[in-house]
């Protein structure tokens, strides 16, 4: 652990993976995070992904968890708030990821924590950001790659829609979110000021595919999906670019056009 953000107090209402990892990655750089969860326990510690349990632990739980101290509260009850607003007031940022307006049914929703301390900084994760048509939908990584386009991309025409192997969208937002933590947290080091920071699925999603959907948008043919060829996940790289089978296993060819090849072979 670096201690580059020492000093720094977050405290994390996170679950499952996005917000967790996000805040993980500023507990390995120094700050202290303290995890709120559950009086059972964070979701996370009871299900662990492929059923992976190291030393009776869930795989899921530590990937996302180190370096954090952990506190449970049953945040429907009035004792359990009035600890968690002692907490707000002694942090530095507050982070959250439940659906939109969850934290405002508990009192913990922004307006309400940002009058009581203007200098917090307040972040919160969600599957398509606090407002517009899909704000009360349930989001999750494979639900966002379906909805906005990465199954097609890596999918082909003959076999349909595939799903990347990791869990990308999840995996990036969290990096956006504690990108956008950092941002707000030098800025307050200028102004004094605090600021809410916003991160979400369908924004990960997309910044993910920025190279592959404007290529396609702007192509002077377009194609009639961001259907991949065979060999490569994506439509806007020609061959010989791509994996292929070979005798005794696969050949990566990166950016090598035909030209290039034929002169080689000359």
């Amino acid at each position: 652990m670096l201690d580059l953000l020492s000093g720094l107090r977050v405290v994390s209402f996170n679950h499952f993976l996005l917000g967790p990892m996000g805040i993980q990655a500023l507990a390995d750089l120094g700050a202290d995070v303290i995890a709120v969860e559950s009086t059972d326990g964070a979701w996370q510690r009871h299900w662990a992904g492929g059923d992976i349990w190291p030393d009776g632990h869930s795989a899921l739980f530590l990937a996302a968890n180190r370096n954090k101290r952990s506190l449970a509260l049953d945040l429907k009850s009035a004792s359990g708030r009035e600890i968690a607003l002692k907490l707000v007031d002694s942090a530095d940022v507050v982070a959250e990821n439940f659906r939109p307006g969850v934290m405002e049914k508990l009192g913990l929703g922004y307006e309400r924590l940002k009058a009581r301390k203007p200098s917090l900084i307040y972040a919160s994760a969600s599957g398509y950001g606090p407002d517009g048509p899909y704000v009360d939908k349930p989001g999750q990584d494979l639900l966002a790659q379906a909805l906005f386009g990465m199954m097609a991309i890596t999918g082909q025409a003959a076999t349909g829609p595939r799903p990347a192997g990791a869990s990308v969208i999840d995996h990036h937002g969290a990096a956006l979110l504690a990108m956008g933590i950092l941002a707000a947290v030098v800025r307050r080091q200028r102004t004094g000021q605090g600021c809410r920071v916003d991160a979400s699925l369908m924004q990960s999603a997309l910044d993910l595919q920025a190279e592959s959907l404007v290529a396609w948008i702007n192509a002077p043919v377009r194609p009639p999906g961001p259907q991949a060829f065979r060999h490569v996940a994506g439509w806007y790289f020609a061959a010989p670019y791509g994996v292929y089978a070979t005798k005794d296993g696969h050949l990566a060819i990166s950016l090598s056009p035909l030209s290039v090849l034929a002169g080689v072979s000359r």
